[in-house]
């Protein structure tokens, strides 16, 4: 159990997370359905409207969701994890007073064991709402969906995002929705059934890699664990306290070799994505990469690709923990012009950390920190606390982040342009997702491109 002492007005935050990884791998784009069935459909002494509506009379807000966080090892610095070493959770959290405390707990507890996961007509339900909201948004966001199919290929997280909200669960959702209106007993709704319920029973049946956390003021945390802490702890699944080792194994992500794939949608504009593995696993990665992709976004791929280019939007993403970066442009008249940017990125940075001004690299580090520094709530620190804990981040290792931003040489950039040139330069094995029109596709000279529908 964690427990953060802070002041909330007698308001307690509670989170609850059980052991993801004691639900089999493929299983994993089943979570999606399975946590709206918790929450929606009811349990036995409640439909989902009492459900919905003694939520929210007696607690301040309860959901449940997953994650699958990489780990940083502990480090005074912070550096590339292994891609399979992760915390993988299911959690559920709410807020309520502390004398509502008790009702909280009961909810939780109600919704994680109770929850009627035999309503088939909400599930058809929920499975149409999901293929057509998802339907037409590749088309409007198809820069995010090309980010998370870059990130699918590096690193065990960002697969799984994959699998429950990207390309590849558009089709998982379409299988799904078929399954559930079919009454084949060994591919329709009873088998799919079968599949949420063991889904629970591994959450619910896991002895170890359960945890608490609660956030509140010293007086609050003290009565609960005098009086309704105890129980509720006594009644949840497995040994309290402290996270497991996966039990997915190793190497679930999508081929890695580098490539180019297309999804052709109903559109007159692209969205270019390009992305490649900068740092290897176990090397340090430095605060000046904060303040470099800041550079890069409002710098040389705005000018680029928007101002010239014509794009309404150009962004990088980059991931401290995973040593990867994707570039990506948004509403973007061109394909290959944008692609060609991208490989220059790394001699543009080497050729700007020799002609960037003094005053131009303060603004950029100033712009870094305060984006660092952004407000929270109670509720938000306790959370990034068990965050930070998760990923067995420690305090020295934020330090040495931002003493790294606020000491970002033009050293820096050109070191990091060198690396970038290597890695996403021309001839490297670098990862292409384009969104785009068929048109785009077919005048495109993107070697080795791979054109599908989009959705």
């Amino acid at each position: 159990m964690l427990t953060h002492d802070l002041e909330t007005n007698g308001i307690v935050y509670c989170d609850v997370g059980l052991d993801l990884t004691a639900v089999p791998f493929e299983e994993v784009p089943l979570l999606p359905l399975f946590s709206r069935m918790l929450m929606e459909t009811g349990t036995s002494t409640k439909d989902r409207v009492a459900l919905s509506r003694t939520i929210g009379a007696k607690t301040g807000g309860l959901g449940v969701s997953f994650q699958v966080s990489p780990r940083s090892g502990g480090a005074p610095h912070y550096q590339v994890g292994d891609p399979d070493d992760v915390t993988a959770l299911f959690l559920v959290r709410g807020k309520a007073t502390l004398e509502r405390t008790p009702e909280l707990f009961g909810l939780m507890k109600e919704v994680l064991s109770d929850s009627n996961l035999s309503d088939r007509q909400r599930a058809v339900e929920m499975l149409k709402e999901t293929v057509a909201r998802m339907q037409g948004a590749m088309a409007r966001n198809g820069h995010a969906y090309c980010n998370q199919r870059i990130g699918a290929h590096l690193s065990l997280p960002n697969y799984v995002n994959e699998l429950t909200s990207g390309v590849a669960y558009y089709s998982t959702v379409n299988e799904l929705l078929l399954q559930a209106q079919s009454d084949d007993e060994m591919t329709g709704w009873p088998s799919l059934h079968r599949r949420l319920l063991a889904i629970r029973t591994a959450l619910l049946s896991g002895r170890q890699g359960s945890l608490v956390n609660l956030t509140s003021d010293g007086a609050s945390l003290a009565t609960l664990n005098e009086t309704h802490l105890p129980g509720f702890l006594a009644s949840l699944p497995g040994t309290v306290g402290g996270v497991v080792k996966p039990r997915w194994g190793g190497g679930a992500r999508l081929d890695s070799s580098g490539g180019a794939e297309g999804y052709a949608v109903s559109t007159q504009v692209n969205y270019v994505g390009m992305g490649a593995q900068l740092y290897d696993q176990g090397e340090p990665v430095s605060g000046s990469t904060a303040v470099i992709g800041s550079f890069l976004r409002t710098g040389y791929l705005w000018e680029k690709v928007r101002v010239m280019g014509g794009a309404y939007g150009a962004m990088c993403s980059f991931g401290r923990s995973s040593g990867s970066l994707s570039m990506l442009s948004y509403r973007d008249p061109n394909l290959s012009d944008t692609l060609e940017v991208y490989g220059a990125a790394g001699k543009a940075l080497i050729e700007a950390s020799h002609e960037i001004t003094d005053e131009d690299l303060e603004l950029a580090i100033i712009g870094t920190i305060g984006s660092m520094d952004s407000p929270s709530s109670m509720q938000g620190k306790g959370f990034m606390s068990l965050q930070r804990w998760l990923a067995d981040e420690p305090a020295a290792a934020r330090q040495t982040f931002r003493d790294q931003v606020i000491n970002t040489s033009r050293s820096d950039l050109c070191a990091f342009g060198e690396r970038l040139d290597q890695r996403l330069g021309a001839g490297a094995p670098t990862l292409k997702v384009i969104v785009g029109s068929q048109a785009a596709f077919d005048s495109s000279q993107v070697p080795g491109l791979v054109v599908k529908p989009g959705f």
